[in-house]
């Protein structure tokens, strides 16, 4: 930048303002320059790299494309758009008046950034600055544009937003807070017709023996390949190819079920996720054959039928909810699926009444697990308890989706927040009910032990069992904490026995797997400590 004067980049009016460090409005030309900080901070979460791609959206007087033209140097490409022919001539003017030669030139042109590029529909970016607000339902428009691991620095509405690609996954990451003029928007009818002329995948033509409600979702799926919200040839999209989403909402909401928002199914009390919320978290997800997955507030079963096509007959699936009726519901539509699809899908699925934030054995465990409502912060611990080693849970964790993973050897917690939304609140279990969940698991997990513990004593005692007093006490293991009394209490709520009561007692969490210490029982007598 300190190669590139601002003062090259007004007009001759305002040259007075030009190192002010505050937007500059140049009325002439209907545009701003934004400040100069704002710019900075802007091109330092872009982390230019020399042979970079690079797009100005808004490129208004070229200062930022020019700035960009010095960091990627002459390998590198830089594009720079903007709506009238007007400003791309003044752009035009300042490049003629810089004091240095630009190691990459710089390829301006009027155009709209909502619409297909119609000189190669398929470019992609590395790194993109957008100089106006985008609107949230617009954002999907920008993410075609980048290339895999490509980073684009936008402001969302009052969001100055960085989005990094990962694959056909999008991460937002808030820098700061900014007010700027909003880009302009086409005509819907126009983004039709651009569309319709520049698909941006190719798909085999509809089968004249496709029925109506089959092609209506064909044709979303498309629609959302199209805006980079679902992949083309993912193993997402073929498993919903097979389930149009009329077979999982009541009659009389099928003239909605194609449309672009979340569902009211009115007669249960729940809604349906937009299907690009559906597509975003299952490709999140990364749902193998063989997996296990549970899918939290199963509602009409859309997501968890998707879920069995995803991991085949060597996998399984659960669905919970909190009412019979929904279950019920959930069960009969995936029943009504074309023959074979639904009785094969219910052989290796298993629809249940249960709380998730009710405890559970600790051996229930799931590779993937979708929650379709939102988590408090504080109880996000109790959907990480049924989580396997390695496995992947996604859900919304107060106003943000959320991806968590437990890394396979240490258990450890690595949680990424992705963007933000808005779903209803899990149902807290009342005192009583979680008291007396917690009473029978407990049980059950000291009678599983104490039968692991009877078992043991035999063989010893028939010599099947070499035993090895250094690691043991009183035929107990060792305490993980001070490795001299026995591990004879049982921690609540994950039923963990790791620790002797002594070391217990002061624990704020579980040493084997991190959830908080709520209650600890003595595994031998099973009286509270």
């Amino acid at each position: 930048m300190a190669q590139l004067p601002r003062s090259l980049f007004v007009t001759d009016d305002a040259k007075g303002e030009a190192f002010t460090d505050a937007p500059l409005r140049l009325p002439s030309l209907n545009f701003n320059l934004s400040a100069h900080h704002i710019y900075c901070l802007c091109m330092e979460a872009l982390a230019i790299e020399p042979g970079n791609s690079f797009l100005d959206i808004g490129c208004g007087s070229g200062y930022i494309a020019a700035v960009a033209s010095l960091l990627v140097g002459p390998t590198g490409r830089v594009c720079a758009w903007d709506l009238t022919a007007e400003i791309i001539n003044f752009a035009l003017f300042c490049m003629g008046r810089l004091p240095v030669t630009l190691p990459a030139p710089i390829e301006f042109d009027a155009h709209n950034v909502f619409l297909p590029y119609s000189k190669d529909p398929a470019l992609k970016f590395d790194r993109i600055y957008c100089g106006a607000a985008c609107p949230v339902q617009m954002v999907s428009y920008l993410h075609r544009l980048l290339a895999p691991r490509g980073v684009i620095v936008v402001p969302v509405e009052m969001e100055l937003q960085k989005i990094s690609a990962v694959g056909n996954i999008f991460c937002d990451t808030v820098i700061s807070f900014v007010q700027f003029n909003q880009l302009v928007i086409p005509k819907q009818a126009d983004l039709d017709k651009a569309y319709a002329a520049h698909p941006l995948h190719s798909f085999p033509p509809l089968a004249p023996s496709m029925t109506v409600e089959e092609k209506k979702n064909r044709l979303m799926l498309e629609k959302l390949a199209s805006q980079g919200k679902l992949g083309a040839n993912s193993a997402v999209m073929r498993a919903m190819l097979l389930l149009p989403r009329c077979h999982f909402v009541p009659e009389e909401e099928k003239a909605d079920a194609y449309k672009s928002y979340p569902m009211c199914i009115s007669r249960y009390g729940f809604n349906v996720s937009a299907q690009q919320i559906y597509t975003t978290c299952m490709e999140l997800l990364d749902v193998h054959e063989g997996c296990t997955f549970l899918d939290i507030g199963c509602g009409c079963g859309y997501l968890t039928a998707v879920a069995g096509i995803l991991v085949g007959r060597t996998g399984r699936v659960v669905g919970w909810d909190l009412n019979h009726e929904i279950v019920q519901f959930a069960h009969d539509n995936i029943a009504s699926l074309p023959e074979p699809l639904g009785a094969e899908l219910l052989q290796h699925m298993e629809l249940s009444v249960h709380n998730c934030l009710l405890p559970t054995a600790p051996e229930v465990t799931f590779d993937r697990i979708y929650c379709g409502a939102s988590c408090p912060k504080y109880l996000l611990y109790r959907l990480c308890l049924l989580l396997a080693p390695g496995g992947l849970l996604v859900g919304p964790v107060v106003n943000s989706l959320v991806r968590v993973r437990k890394h396979p050897r240490t258990q450890a917690l690595e949680e990424t927040r992705m963007f933000s939304v808005r779903f209803g609140q899990l149902v807290l279990p009342d005192p009583e009910e979680e008291r007396a969940a917690y009473e029978s698991v407990t049980a059950q997990a000291l009678a599983d032990w104490q039968g692991r513990r009877s078992r043991r004593q035999q063989q010893e005692q028939q010599g099947h069992h070499q035993h090895q007093p250094q690691q043991q006490v009183s035929g107990l293991p060792r305490c993980a904490l001070c490795g001299r009394g026995a591990a004879d209490a049982c921690l609540n709520p994950c039923c963990h026995t790791t620790a002797c009561v002594a070391c217990a007692a002061s624990l704020a969490a579980c040493p084997a797997c991190g959830a908080p210490v709520q209650r600890v029982v003595h595994a031998v007598c099973s009286t509270p400590v």
